[in-house]
């Protein structure tokens, strides 16, 4: 095995870590705790999912790893502890039981993880190669990194303006910004640091201004994609690193409920928005019991429990609601792949329709929910056809990865727009036509991008 793919944990080979450690956990939860045992094999596999993804955090641009992790947190760990720490009587709690849930889940995410993991290009290897023509590819496109920065900003601010056919292409080009950042990382600029701190930090005070942390974290753990396979951190410190940031999710997970409320209700004046949101955050820290409440803990659990949703398509599709049999899979198809012209009537992705639909609940004017690609594959071909899926979901994936270091080859800057082309995938919460439409109406664009800087302006992106 290539050298550079070998994790330093004794020596062992990369793809062995996760296995020894699910079972090290799962003898160790099994031994210790008083879980039950489909909630002892979902735990210890989520926290296998997250050793192996530390490991191939030196080795890759670990945007699978990511994508696993994501999903057997909301998956696979968040039912976990709904089952042993929600009452069940508590609306959140999963409404079906654990061995209903997970012999179907547990199932599907590994189903994830092979796909996503087959080797089905020897390249992949290649990631180092990559990475040293990458820096030699940027080392003097800093102009290059200034322009996709300043595209950024100001398409961040002319999205509102944007018509509906184009909000999507707006959004795209909005996130620009962190792509000419990520240019910086891998360049020998002087004004990296700071123009990487007024990226992320505008990024911060919007996410604050509006309540909306996702896209914070999002790219925030993408920086770190990048920033690690380049530097090669200690397995100890990628851990400390790991804890702090899911203490750190946890922290503002417990004062967003009440931030919220109290900007809907117009309780904080607009100067005074960061103020407030700070003085949350203090008054957590300096209350240990405030922040480790039970409200607390049980908001934590609701925000990473999308099996919650699963769990009531299961209970309701195909007892009420018969299998959509593809229809929603085809339709997801059809609406990424057709322009509107040709196909007027195409599904607009959202999630909604398909929630109330296959669940059997009714939301709420305002709240937004979705299925899952999980949910969704159940409710078009039952538990074994889902499974299958999943499987192909993630193969799905592996070969947009694939063919993205391909064409890096001959254009090495393209593994950094990595995360704008798979910034809805990751997402373990969307349905399937939002993450099939974003993943190819995005390549298309990268792919734009490149064509028309070189053609107009002679801009090698």
């Amino acid at each position: 095995m290539n050298q550079s793919y070998k994790i330093n944990y004794f020596g062992l080979p990369y793809w062995s870590i996760p296995i020894l450690s699910f079972i090290l956990f799962a003898i160790l939860l099994a031994v210790y705790t008083d879980l039950q045992y489909y909630n002892v094999f979902a735990t210890g596999l989520s926290i296998a999912i997250l050793l192996s993804l530390l490991g191939e955090l030196n080795n890759d641009i670990a945007i699978r790893g990511i994508i696993s992790f994501i999903y057997s947190l909301q998956l696979l760990l968040g039912p976990a502890l709904s089952y042993t720490y929600l009452d069940t009587i508590d609306y959140y709690h999963l409404p079906i039981p654990e061995e209903n849930y997970f012999t179907y889940a547990i199932p599907g995410i590994i189903a994830l993880v092979l796909g996503l993991y087959l080797p089905v290009y020897k390249g992949r290897k290649d990631t180092p190669q990559l990475l040293s023509s990458l820096e030699i590819y940027l080392k003097h496109k800093e102009n290059a990194a200034l322009i996709l920065i300043v595209i950024g900003f100001i398409t961040s601010f002319l999205r509102s303006l944007a018509p509906g056919g184009l909000a999507f292409f707006f959004f795209l080009l909005s996130n620009l910004k962190f792509i000419g950042v990520f240019y910086l990382f891998y360049s020998d600029s002087k004004k990296k640091l700071i123009l990487s701190f007024i990226v992320f930090g505008m990024l911060a005070l919007d996410a604050i201004a509006g309540a909306m942390f996702h896209d914070l974290i999002l790219w925030i753990t993408f920086a770190i994609l990048l920033i690690t396979v380049k530097k090669k951190y200690s397995f100890f410190i990628k851990s400390i690193v790991t804890v702090l940031g899911l203490f750190l999710l946890f922290l503002v997970q417990s004062v967003k409920g009440e931030y919220r409320n109290a900007l809907w209700y117009g309780e904080v004046p607009i100067e005074n928005k960061t103020n407030y949101f700070q003085s949350l955050i203090e008054k957590r820290l300096e209350d240990p019991d405030l922040l480790f409440s039970e409200l607390s803990i049980n908001g934590f659990i609701y925000r990473i429990n999308q099996g919650w949703i699963v769990g009531h398509i299961l209970y309701y599709t195909p007892e009420v609601e018969p299998y959509a049999e593809g229809e929603t899979i085809f339709k997801g198809i059809s609406a990424s792949l057709l322009p509107r012209f040709l196909n007027p009537e195409k599904y607009v992705a959202g999630g909604t329709e398909y929630f109330e639909r296959f669940s059997g609940l009714t939301l709420t004017e305002g709240t937004s929910m979705n299925i899952s690609p999980l949910g969704e594959f159940y409710a078009n071909f039952g538990k074994y056809g889902g499974i299958l899926f999943m499987f192909l979901f993630g193969l799905l994936f592996n070969f947009g990865i694939v063919a993205i270091y391909y064409f890096a080859k001959t254009y090495p800057s393209l593994i950094l727009w990595i995360p704008l082309i798979f910034l809805q995938v990751v997402k373990a919460e969307t349905d399937f036509t939002t993450v099939f439409n974003h993943l190819v109406k995005a390549a298309f664009i990268t792919w734009l991008l490149y064509w028309s800087f070189q053609k107009f302006f002679g801009i090698r992106l």
